[in-house]
């Protein structure tokens, strides 16, 4: 079993990077943080748009995030408009596959169980329905704590709400004194921010009313003052005030329903839009429909297409102008995203414009021929790309479903679904991903059979807990597969079918993976053809044959570790037959020939090797001589448990040793003892080996 792509489902991951350096909030981060170190368990920033509720909340992450065991975990919400997708895109984060069969609240509080976590809830006023569902995961999760921003507060027992408020501007009183302007938060976030696009600004006594009075006029509010301070390249103080004078009083005059701070703050948002080049405006307003960040080649093919000046130039633009801001990525390409607050205000404008369809439709296509471009990486050794570009571009992906399912367009919404389909199995989304499929097979009765074969496929992988459906979905796949002779799909279904076979009555399973092997081998799925093996492998340990069996696990493991993905993303219970069909076959073998065997698979030629899965060549002579029953397995001491039962779960050494407390060199050399007692040569047979041995300690609180 190679290692996985995807980050360990117990370990959170790294907090966002935050842009510029927190201001003015001392006090209530001060206040926010004692409050997790004594004891809340559920804490609510509340507030108006623009207040700054995230960055603090990520000040406080980072503050506590070494008490925290199991670290943090950070979720934006912005993105996700409807509350049935919130256990869904908790599942997604966490890439969770474990209990896939279970409810998806139920598959989170069994998972995050006694885990000691600290929960980073963001925008959670996109989803507030949601509320009772965050209540359940406290209250069933002891050792869980979450952080919530919302523009409101959720209303559940035991929440503390921290209402926070706007920055306090200088008192005009004061305005002339420069000591008492520099003491205002308001007017330190306004210098600190004008400091970062203009170094050489001071702030004077000669211009220290200015400043005051440019705080006081935007109520405080930080987003405001930072859309302020942005033009401080090119206006001073004095010029920008005048500008602010002429055109707030305008639009604070706006809708009465808001509340008097959103307005300031649209009114804000609507001067700097005011000073934008044409061009600059029109792509502001376009992006929009990108609902979690995009690329420049994505902003240029939705946003720019028909505009005169360079994307770049403008995307540069609207980043000095902090209507939009460069998003950490490991990606070789930059990313941009912008504010919740702007989002909304230019979704706003792109709707008065008359061009909301339009762009969506051309955020649509474009999503849809880049699902389908990353799928080809899947079947080759760029597949952990593939997973790590649709993590990045999920939102949109979800976004454009959502459009094309709106606008009645089954081809666009077929072809996304299916490109994508095998991201919701690797990460444990199986629900959210089975209601898009399943949605869109009910509209593809018309559609191109290539179309609905591959849906019809990704509808069976997603199938976990009802074995009749699944095997229907991948006949019913394969037929059409083989009707128009698609033999990529062809060969994906059959593999899937042998291996549920092999769950359930496995003489069955041995047609298909014959059929599967064959079409894998002349197309060159190396995917498929590693499965496969892994198939007659279990077939050859059910059949009494361990040293087959043996070779042909080690085999396999070399195909498909080249991919980083793993075994099948399929089922868990596909997994755990893998594991009991490794383990068996140790027992029945022993150490020696069964590393002696599973050496020998690995070091196979690939030929030789499908030759031998076919039964057309016998087990080398070699390998043969060696496969006597040897001693039973070594035992491990207590801390030998531990250590694999956290490679089980997926952590790297380095990770083990923080949740042991102990160096990453003692861990490899713990490890490396662990492989010489089993008689084992990869981290992968310590892993399967843990899954279905006896049970072993519990593994300290700090690795849970």
């Amino acid at each position: 079993m190679p290692r996985t792509g995807f980050r360990p489902s117990g370990v959170a991951s790294p907090l966002p990077a935050a842009a510029t350096p927190l201001v003015g909030r001392s006090r209530e981060l001060q206040a926010i943080v004692q409050a997790l170190r004594g004891g809340g368990r559920l804490l609510t920033l509340s507030g108006p748009p623009g207040v700054g509720k995230t960055r603090l909340a990520l000040a406080v992450a980072a503050a506590v995030e070494g008490q925290f065991q199991s670290g943090v975990l950070f979720v934006n919400l912005a993105p996700v408009l409807d509350p049935a997708f919130f256990e869904h895109t908790l599942i997604q984060r966490l890439a969770l596959r474990r209990f896939a069969a279970r409810p998806p609240l139920e598959r989170l509080t069994r998972h995050l169980g006694n885990r000691h976590l600290l929960l980073v809830l963001d925008n959670f006023e996109q989803v507030i329905a949601a509320a009772p569902r965050v209540a359940t995961l406290v209250a069933s999760c002891p050792r869980l704590h979450v952080l919530v921003t919302s523009r409101e507060a959720l209303r559940l027992a035991g929440e503390r709400e921290f209402p926070l408020s706007p920055l306090s501007p200088p008192d005009l009183r004061e305005s002339s004194n420069l000591a008492a302007v520099k003491r205002s938060p308001a007017a330190a976030l306004f210098v600190a921010r004008t400091r970062a696009v203009s170094p050489g600004f001071i702030l004077s006594r000669e211009n220290a009313p200015v400043v005051a009075e440019i705080c006081r006029r935007l109520d405080g509010l930080p987003l405001a003052i930072e859309l302020a301070a942005a033009r401080g390249k090119v206006l001073p103080p004095e010029a920008m005030l005048v500008r602010l004078a002429e055109r707030l009083p305008l639009l604070v005059t706006g809708p009465r329903d808001l509340p008097e701070r959103h307005q300031t703050l649209r009114a804000a948002i609507a001067w700097s839009e005011d000073l934008l080049g044409a061009d600059e405006r029109a792509v502001f307003r376009r992006l929009a429909v990108f609902p979690s960040g995009f690329t420049l080649e994505a902003a240029q093919a939705v946003a720019a297409a028909d505009i005169s000046t360079d994307a770049l130039a403008v995307i540069t633009g609207l980043v000095n102008k902090s209507l939009l801001r460069r998003e950490p990525t490991t990606a070789s390409e930059p990313r941009f995203g912008m504010l919740q607050t702007l989002r909304e205000y230019a979704a706003e404008r792109l709707t008065v414009s008359g061009e909301a369809e339009a762009m969506r439709d051309r955020h649509l296509e474009h999503f849809v021929g880049v699902a389908e471009r990353a799928r080809a990486l899947f079947n080759s050794e760029q597949a952990p790309e593939w997973l790590a570009l649709v993590e990045r571009e999920y939102e949109n992906f979800r976004a454009a479903l959502a459009w094309a399912a709106e606008r009645a367009r089954p081809d666009e919404e077929l072809r996304l679904a299916s490109a994508i389909c095998r991201f919701w199995a690797f990460r444990g989304n199986v629900g959210e991903g089975y209601r898009w499929v399943d949605a869109a097979l009910a509209r593809s009765a018309a559609a191109a059979p290539s179309l609905r074969a591959m849906l019809l496929h990704g509808a069976a992988a997603l199938t976990q807990d009802d074995l009749q459906r699944r095997i229907a979905l991948d006949r019913e796949a394969l037929a059409l597969a083989r009707r128009i002779d698609d033999r990529e799909t062809a060969a994906r279904c059959l593999v899937n079918l042998a291996i549920t076979y092999l769950s359930v009555d496995a003489a069955q399973a041995r047609p298909l993976l014959l059929e599967c092997l064959a079409i894998a081998r002349e197309i060159n799925d190396q995917h498929r053809i590693g499965t496969a093996v892994q198939g007659f492998a279990i077939l050859a340990q059910l059949d009494g044959d361990p040293a087959r069996a043996a070779c042909l696990h080690g085999a396999a493991e070399v195909i498909l570790e080249k991919f980083e993905l793993g075994y099948s993303p399929y089922s868990i219970a596909d997994q755990t037959l893998l594991g009991r069909s490794i383990v068996a076959v140790l027992r029945d073998l022993g150490r020696e020939a069964f590393g002696a065997a599973w050496a020998d698979g690995r070091r196979m030629p690939q030929d030789l090797l499908i030759d031998y899965a076919l039964g057309r060549v016998a087990l080398p002579a070699a390998a043969m001589a060696r496969a006597e029953r040897s001693s039973g397995r070594g035992p491990l001491s207590a801390r030998e448990r531990q250590i694999a039962d956290l490679v089980m779960q997926g952590f790297s050494n380095r990770e083990i040793g923080r949740a042991l407390a102990i160096s990453e060199r003692t861990v490899d050399a713990h490890i490396q003892h662990i492989l010489n007692k089993l008689g084992f040569t990869s981290r992968a047979q310590i892993a399967a080996w843990v899954a279905v041995s006896q049970p072993s300690p519990r593994p300290p609180a700090s690795a849970q």
